[in-house]
């Protein structure tokens, strides 16, 4: 009836890190995890080591911007997807004709260009930007597929979140998909993507434990 005691050791070392958003992240690990266990009560010993690498977010997520309406003191994503050109929803940018984009700890005036209230998308207009852009998927994906998104949930960092894709709702407007993941506030007008990097919607809002994309 007596547990066996484990002791596992976590070693990590940052291999390669860039400014994404507007603060230095980590882009790549590598280290192991060694897991012993002591003899016990009649039972052996073991020791087991784990070694990985891993991407802690993708090269492109340079696209990925902060995006902040003083004027009504929202604050949301959005991402590049071309030279001057940044996609985010229109609820994050209304009543500000001039949101701030915050790209690298560079604060820059954008000029909002292109605002659908029905499809809540907007198009702004941003100079100088640093970024590459992300490409928008011309196809629409299936249920169950595996997709994640970007963005700075809360105000917080950049994160990027695994989520599944469990409904696509299609009526007169624009498709939506139907996400299984932890969408939060601040989330809203980042790029839900595929691992290839291409952006197949756009996050628009959370309802309880599901959120909402407009596909591309």
């Amino acid at each position: 009836s007596a547990s066996v005691m484990t002791i596992a050791s976590i070693r990590m070392s940052v291999t390669d890190a860039d400014v994404i958003g507007d603060e230095w992240r980590a882009t790549e690990l590598e280290g192991s995890i060694v897991q012993r266990s002591r003899p016990q009560l009649g039972c052996r010993g073991n020791r087991i080591t784990y070694s990985f690498t891993g991407s802690v977010l993708p090269d492109y997520a340079d696209a990925v911007l902060r995006v902040q309406n003083d004027a009504c003191r929202v604050e949301g994503s959005g991402f590049i997807v071309s030279r001057r050109y940044v996609v985010t929803n229109a609820h994050v940018v209304v009543g500000d004709a001039t949101p701030v984009i915050v790209e690298r700890g560079r604060r820059l005036q954008a000029d909002v260009v292109a605002l659908v209230a029905r499809a809540d998308i907007a198009v702004l207009r941003v100079d100088d930007l640093l970024g590459r852009s992300m490409p928008l998927a011309s196809f629409h994906i299936q249920t169950r597929a595996n997709t994640f998104f970007l963005g700075f949930p809360e105000g917080g960092p950049l994160t990027a979140t695994d989520a599944t894709v469990t409904r696509v709702l299609d009526g007169a407007g624009p498709d939506v998909y139907v996400l299984e993941g932890p969408v939060r506030h601040g989330n809203s007008g980042g790029p839900l993507v595929l691992p290839s990097g291409e952006a197949v919607g756009v996050i628009a809002a959370d309802i309880r434990e599901y959120g909402l994309a407009i596909a591309s």
